[in-house]
């Protein structure tokens, strides 16, 4: 692969690391890696060009093209990534293929997975600035994963805006009482969570506070409140982080 996202000693899978010119890759999923989507769900396509060059793009009519230069037809690649994201279609079911020449990539449509992984791919490579091979490997490993337990990544980055933290070298959030205490992020989280998981097994958070922001959950300090309300003041409040919104129950 042209990102070395495929590199033989961080990824445990079959790879296809040839000399090619282009190359196509469906998110962050190594080569053989089957990958499931819902209808709804936002599909990143990449394609890696080693020189400034012409192709022919095609896709399906499953997808509808969100953003980014995938026209079907002619397009120019004068980066060396380009990003294109896309729709699946409502009532899609089956296998899909994007063609970029002689490249060909493809996803799974399905409407009951067992396995949902929630990760932020922008905030994961803030958060491991000087790591991102390993980063690249992380990813490539959920998507390993899911392919193997019928599951789908999320990528909250391509689902919605919002996300408390600018940067990790600014962030600093107390256990007990952190300056963050806005839920809304971490409620949208829950709602998607809640829409996609038509009932999945399992889901799986792939990454800490900063990457996945917990919610925060306001608690009574029980030493404080008793004397507090004597004092007719408000008891002292705290917070924990909690995952309870992201948690299915039936």
């Amino acid at each position: 692969r042209l990102d070395k996202v495929c590199d033989p000693s961080t990824v445990s899978s079959v790879h296809d690391c040839g000399s090619s010119t282009i190359e196509l890759q469906i998110e962050d999923a190594t080569p053989g890696a089957v990958v499931y989507k819902q209808p709804g769900d936002k599909v990143a396509v990449y394609i890696h060009a080693k020189t400034a060059q012409s192709a022919t793009f095609d896709h399906g009519q499953a997808f509808t093209l969100d953003e980014g230069i995938c026209t079907k037809g002619t397009i120019s690649l004068t980066e060396k990534i380009t990003k294109c994201v896309f729709t699946v279609n409502e009532n899609t079911t089956g296998t899909h293929t994007f063609k970029a020449n002689n490249k060909e990539k493809g996803i799974t449509v399905i409407s009951n997975p067992q396995l949902l992984i929630i990760t932020n791919k922008e905030k994961l490579s803030q958060r491991f600035l000087n790591n991102q091979n390993g980063v690249n490997a992380l990813l490539a490993k959920a998507y390993e994963k899911a392919a193997a337990h019928k599951g789908i990544v999320y990528d909250l980055s391509l689902e919605f805006t919002g996300h408390p933290f600018p940067g990790f070298n600014s962030y600093y959030q107390d256990p007990l009482n952190p300056s963050m205490a806005n839920n809304s992020y971490s409620l949208a989280i829950a709602g998607l969570i809640n829409e996609k998981c038509n009932g999945c097994e399992n889901t799986i958070i792939l990454g800490d506070d900063y990457v996945v922001p917990w919610y925060r959950r306001e608690i009574t300090n029980i030493e404080s409140s008793w004397y507090s309300l004597w004092l007719d003041q408000h008891p002292e409040l705290r917070y924990i982080y909690s995952d309870f919104p992201y948690r299915q129950t039936t």
